[in-house]
């Protein structure tokens, strides 16, 4: 159940998306198979310029992705890397790449177009203010959209990553069902679940996938039209 529009602490339709990539200038060959992304959800601000005119600054960031694409050229392979570059991204990549496989082999029948990169979703955090509206997967999919052309799909492993506010105990029931509603967030843009596995798939060749996209952004302009009619209203 979504929180009330009323207890947004500002206007979702001025949610900016900065990308961040970074990397040393003499790479080795595994990092050049690995492409770490950083993007920064912050919103936009008005700031008064000497001129008598306004311009926005981004505020205080409310919200962070980590990607990480996954080349399916290069001296190594894309696990060869993985495990170079980060134990978590090994294991998450290692449940359905194979060593002695590439992307394309691996992902041929699970999605439509298996040719291309791999963009793995590895990190998701949003400020607990910002919550509860349906916002994460409408950010991730504008994230996604911009990182992952050409990639034949994106995964991610829904698992918590944070302690609870308080002192609730995590337990085995408190762990799966933030899980549960991890994972069911990430259904709502467009991933499914690879059977087997606790990875979850989007195929961006599937033909729902841009109508998924659209639904999104739908939410969002409907969530900022509600946002805008509360103030007035208030």
């Amino acid at each position: 159940m979504k929180r009330p529009v009323d207890e947004l602490p500002g206007d979702p339709g001025r949610l900016s998306l900065e990308y961040r990539h970074q990397h040393p200038a003499q790479l080795r060959a595994e990092y050049d198979a690995i492409y770490e992304w950083t993007v920064s959800v912050a919103e936009q601000r008005r700031r008064h310029k000497w001129a008598a005119a306004w311009d926005t600054v981004p505020g205080p960031e409310i919200g962070s992705f980590t990607f990480f694409r996954l080349r399916d050229v290069g001296p190594c392979s894309a696990l060869s890397a993985a495990e170079t570059y980060d134990t978590e991204l090994y294991n998450t990549v290692l449940s359905l790449v194979a060593w002695d496989s590439s992307i394309e082999e691996a992902f041929r029948g699970i999605v439509e177009k298996p040719s291309g990169d791999l963009l793995v979703l590895f990190r998701a955090w949003l400020d607990r203010s910002w919550r509860g509206f349906g916002l994460g997967p409408v950010l991730a999919a504008e994230a996604m959209q911009t990182l992952g052309a050409g990639c034949c799909a994106v995964i991610v492993w829904p698992k918590m990553t944070e302690e609870p506010e308080g002192n609730t105990p995590v337990t085995r029931e408190y762990w799966t069902d933030a899980n549960a509603r991890i994972a069911a967030m990430w259904e709502t843009a467009g991933f499914r679940r690879h059977a087997g596995t606790g990875i979850y798939v989007l195929d961006p060749a599937r033909p729902d996938h841009a109508e998924t996209q659209a639904a999104l952004r739908g939410d969002l302009a409907a969530l900022t039209d509600a946002y805008k009619a509360a103030l007035r209203s208030g």
